[in-house]
């Protein structure tokens, strides 16, 4: 039995406003169906998902999050019915060196380009 397990009572699915979701790498770094599954087995409905902390196999930098792979992922949890609610980002978007800034402006800007992407699941999922 991990933490989770041990701690954290199941909420029940019901027909309810509210949706209660997790960081999907509290789960531990698994495949993506594998996560989701699990997330969803805990009664949860949906995430932050921290590609790198959570997906295994992940180590990506700017610029390497393309359509299909976001698709891929996305289409995991979504068949699941769990919501991908917030990705997680962890920059410094004042961070003082230009170099390091001009990175997160990369970052963000392949996000906005798949968040726009209409075959996003998660937006269906809403």
């Amino acid at each position: 039995m991990n933490y989770l397990e041990a701690t954290i009572e199941r909420p029940q699915k019901a027909a309810s406003a509210l949706r209660l979701g997790v960081r999907a790498h509290d789960f531990g770094r698994m495949p993506a169906d594998e996560l989701a599954a699990r997330i969803a087995a805990g009664g949860f409905s949906c995430v932050q998902l921290a590609l790198n902390k959570a997906v295994a196999g992940m180590d990506l930098r700017a610029g390497d999050l393309k359509a299909e792979l976001a698709q891929q992922i996305g289409g995991a949890f979504a068949r699941h019915g769990v919501g991908i609610e917030v990705l997680g980002c962890y920059v410094n978007p004042i961070h003082p060196d230009l170099k390091t800034r001009a990175n997160f402006s990369r970052i963000t800007c392949g996000l906005r380009a798949i968040l726009a992407a209409a075959s996003w699941p998660w937006k269906a999922v809403r």
